[in-house]
């Protein structure tokens, strides 16, 4: 089982510098992540999440692994195999590890399991518990976005045309993946139901050709804007962007980093630090709960800055975003879940 160990060495200087002589630290406590097959590098939930861990090990001294997925007939491998090795904490990150984790954490009563994007509410399982976020919500603030840009304020960019067409790339249909994108319908559609929302599924969270490829016919198709819902496999989508000067949206981290002069903005979920919180909880050695659902209410999604672009979006339409999300918190709007719903609207 291949795992990536943080340096021995950061434990060794914070022994060295005292930091290790609190009581903070004095308790053994160790954490694995296992990953999807994204895995780490894919600049999106599975960092998201590693980002957690690292802040657990930074602020609570709990010694981290990691153990990538390079399929999902890993995932029962690599959960067995954390629990055999005493982890107090085991993190499994994906919709897709669902099924997996259930059976290995019924096998394994005394290890504390949990999942980012699965609903546990339904299980019997004391040790399970899971984090989902209502991405529909953020959606929404970034279907808002592409709404207006593509079209209202085209001029803003030569990036954009008046094709009144912005597309958006899944990896897979997968509840996750469709609250995002019928949020992100319904957002666009509120802006003004003649813009074409394109979508297509690659099949695929963890190869970048197919995102790029997908992206590619898309922007044949006219869009201008695209929004990728596919991991690691999102990153061909925002490389196909960039090439043909169009721009992104993305999704589940700030990733403006990946191409500062593509990305828009980013459709977030806080798994950082829904991640490290959870450990946390675990480690004072308290019950989790059952499940855990976040939402913009909660700061668990949020739409991230515009960067470099907050020349270019104009006033009207961040005030159209922060009045939307406080009309969202407030219960007065109605956001669909499903991609059928979003169409009708």
């Amino acid at each position: 089982m291949k795992k990536i160990l943080l340096n021995s060495l950061i434990s060794a200087t914070m022994i060295s510098s005292g930091l290790l002589a609190s009581n903070t630290y004095a308790k053994k406590f160790t954490s694995v992540m296992v990953t999807d097959t994204g895995g780490i590098g894919d600049k999106s939930f599975n960092d998201g999440a590693y980002a957690g861990l690292k802040m657990a090990h930074s602020k609570l001294g709990v010694t981290i692994n990691v153990t990538q997925s390079k399929a999902q007939s890993d995932f029962v491998t690599n959960l067995s195999g954390a629990a055999d090795d005493g982890n107090n904490f085991i993190l499994g990150v994906g919709y897709l590890m669902g099924d997996a984790i259930q059976e290995v954490a019924a096998n394994y009563p005394k290890s504390q399991f949990v999942i980012v994007d699965s609903d546990t509410s339904s299980t019997k399982l004391k040790n399970l518990s899971g984090i989902t976020y209502r991405t529909e919500e953020v959606g929404y603030l970034a279907g808002i976005v592409a709404g207006n840009m593509t079209y209202k304020y085209s001029s803003k960019s030569k990036k954009l045309n008046r094709k009144k067409v912005v597309g958006a790339v899944l990896g897979m249909d997968i509840p996750p993946v469709e609250t995002y994108v019928a949020g992100f319908i319904a957002g666009v559609h509120s802006v003004d139901p003649k813009i074409k929302v394109l979508t297509t599924t690659i099949g695929s969270f963890s190869d970048p050709s197919k995102g790029k490829a997908a992206t590619d016919a898309l922007i044949s198709k006219g869009t201008d804007i695209v929004f990728p819902l596919a991991g690691s496999a999102g990153l061909g989508a925002i490389s196909s962007a960039k090439q043909h000067h169009i721009l992104a949206i993305g999704v589940d981290q700030d990733q403006n980093a990946v191409a500062p002069n593509t990305i828009l903005t980013s459709a977030m979920k806080n798994i950082t630090t829904s991640v490290y919180q959870a450990i946390a909880i675990s480690y004072k050695g308290k019950a989790l709960p059952k499940s855990l659902n976040v939402g913009l209410k909660d700061k668990g999604v949020g739409l991230a800055p515009y960067h470099s672009f907050s020349k270019i979006v104009p006033k009207a339409v961040q005030n159209q975003v922060a009045l939307a999300t406080k009309k969202i918190i407030a219960g007065k709007i109605h956001i669909p879940t499903s991609v059928k719903e979003a169409r009708k609207k």
